[in-house]
């Protein structure tokens, strides 16, 4: 049970939104010029470490020449990333949705600085200056970002980091399908050895049998060697065979249930596992979704334009019917998720959307299209019960008002008319007026 200052914390955490920024900064370090600028000098920054790392395994003892120069002007550029996203984002630069490689870059911008500076500075014990030459691996580790910018090394890394816990469950299984059949294995090769010992079996058989399954941890070794290809499993067939046909077949069933149960079944599921990780963000699936109905629309706009006859830039009754009669616009039609049965019906229905009887200009036409694709939604079926509800009101109101109107001006038509032609006048009177207000 959680306290309720954690879940106070925790839903202020849930809360917490970076306001829009803005300005010259924002756009700056958004751009696709800084971006890409970023990036290149992440992968130089690669290379000429990829460079001091040959210098100094060939030359033991030296430096290279400009090697103070490329870790200070890397170094430089990429403090210079960090505060500038500092600035625009201020403290939210730690916890906004890019937080992750924030804190990443934050850390490996932090230790850089420290292990140039006292490389530089003999200020500290030399052990301890040592210790921090590892952090020269964060400048390499900085090559990761760039699959932020490539969508398919993306997709990989995150599916790869999604699996790590399938893949854990996936070791402990394997872990127990072998540690049950090194267990058997061994107490089968402990009983066959001991009741026979070297002479019986043979000097160097002897040898390799106990080398091999001298425990249950190693026999779990050199069943794993056997399937994922350490070893041959016929060398150790061979060991396992004079065992007698029990363990023999025990170890062909391994084999087998490995080879073709265990792994496919793992394969399946770190495959689901990276397909569900490979769908597009939100932000993703609405732009490509924004970018699909872009394209569909300029294509049925294109197509209805070489298909305006007298090219007025309107669409009619006639031309949609025609129109209707090439199988690409049905064709296209269908893919966006209209399907037409009946074309004048559907002409007056987009037509009447936009206040238009009988023409309407092809990009509003197009833009009425386009509302119409796709099945009636629940909310759509809402909001027209809604209208019919509001639609229903507004009669009987009126009609209430009507009621009162007729039975006022009939009784004003009885009090002033003669007494032989009062009922007769008062009905045609009111009939009238009533026609005249339908």
């Amino acid at each position: 049970m959680l306290s309720p200052q954690l879940l106070a914390l925790r839903e202020a955490w849930s809360n917490l939104e970076e306001p829009e920024r803005t300005g010259f900064l924002k756009r700056l370090v958004y751009s696709r010029a800084f971006e890409v600028i970023i990036t290149l000098s992440i992968v130089a920054n690669t290379m000429c470490t990829t460079y001091q790392a040959d210098f100094e395994i060939q030359h033991l003892g030296a430096t290279p020449p400009v090697g103070v120069i490329m870790d200070g002007t890397f170094l430089a550029i990429f403090a210079m990333e960090m505060l500038l996203k500092l600035v625009v984002h201020r403290w939210y630069f730690f916890v906004n949705d890019e937080m992750h490689w924030n804190w990443f870059d934050f850390v490996l911008v932090v230790f850089s600085a420290m292990d140039f500076v006292f490389a530089e500075a003999a200020i500290v014990r030399i052990s301890f200056a040592r210790s921090l030459r590892i952090f020269k691996l964060g400048k390499v580790l900085r090559v990761f970002r760039t699959v932020r910018f490539l969508k398919e090394l993306r997709v990989m890394v995150t599916s790869i980091i999604g699996s790590l816990v399938s893949l854990g469950w996936s070791i402990v299984m394997l872990g127990l399908i072998l540690f049950v059949f090194a267990l058997f294995f061994v107490q089968q090769m402990a009983v066959y050895l001991s009741s026979l010992g070297p002479s019986g079996v043979g000097t160097e058989l002897f040898d390799d049998q106990s080398a091999y399954f001298r425990s249950v941890r190693t026999a779990m070794l050199t069943l794993s060697m056997c399937t994922t290809g350490g070893r041959d499993w016929e060398d150790i067939w061979r060991l396992i065979e004079p065992l007698g046909t029990g363990p023999a077949l025990a170890f062909v069933f391994y084999i087998a249930f490995f080879t073709f149960a265990v792994l496919n079944i793992l394969t399946g599921i770190f495959v689901e596992s990276a397909l569900s990780l490979a769908k597009p963000t939100e932000q993703e699936a609405l732009k490509q979704s924004r970018l699909q109905a872009e394209e569909e629309g300029e294509e049925l706009t294109m197509i209805l334009e070489a298909l305006d006859d007298d090219g007025d830039g309107l669409m009619s009754m006639s031309e949609f019917a025609s129109a209707m009669t090439n199988d690409r616009i049905v064709h296209l039609l269908h893919r966006v998720g209209v399907d037409i049965k009946d074309a004048e019906l559907f002409f007056t229905t987009v037509a009447s959307l936009g206040n238009r009887q009988d023409a309407i200009e092809i990009p509003e036409f197009v833009a009425q299209v386009m509302r119409l694709r796709g099945q009636a939604l629940s909310i759509d079926l809402h909001a027209v019960l809604l209208q019919l509800h509001a639609l229903q009101d507004t009669l009987a109101r009126k009609f209430d008002e009507l009621r009162k109107e007729q039975m006022s001006i009939r009784s004003s038509l009885i009090a002033n008319a003669t007494p032989v032609g009062k009922g007769v006048l008062a009905i045609d009177t009111t009939e009238m007026i009533i026609r005249d207000r339908f």
